[in-house]
């Protein structure tokens, strides 16, 4: 009896750490290229620099950078970029990139994963 108790401690304790474990080496918002530019001082920010998405809903308001190409998806355009594919809420400015590379200036919606979009402009070349 003693010793099941001991051994049922012992797994439980190994349960526990597991799970500490698990919890402890979550991604940081620094790690995780969804939520890039997000803890950095919005002032600080280069109107250039390619932002993913901002994840929280305090950062929903940060004018972030998104590049990629516009592309036609099923009756609507969306951006799709290596991070991958998010809806545009203005399709007339969408359609006229048609199957072009462009910078995406807005804010993301994550619960939607539609980008705002202030402006749709062709790459800035960095030469």
């Amino acid at each position: 009896m003693k010793c099941r108790t001991i051994l049922l401690f012992g797994a439980l304790t190994v349960g526990i750490a597991a799970v500490a474990i698990a919890q402890s080496s979550t991604v940081t918002p620094s790690q995780d290229p969804s939520t890039q530019g997000q803890n950095q001082n919005p002032s600080a920010q280069d109107s250039t620099s390619q932002s993913s998405a901002s994840s929280s809903d305090t950062a929903n308001d940060a004018l972030s950078v998104f590049s990629g190409s516009i592309m036609k998806s099923g009756s609507k355009y969306v951006l799709h970029s290596t991070t991958g594919d998010y809806d545009l809420d203005d399709q007339s400015q969408a359609e006229s990139f048609a199957g072009k590379e462009v910078e995406v200036a807005g804010t993301l919606d994550k619960a939607t994963n539609t980008i705002r979009v202030k402006s749709i402009e062709p790459p800035s070349s960095e030469d």
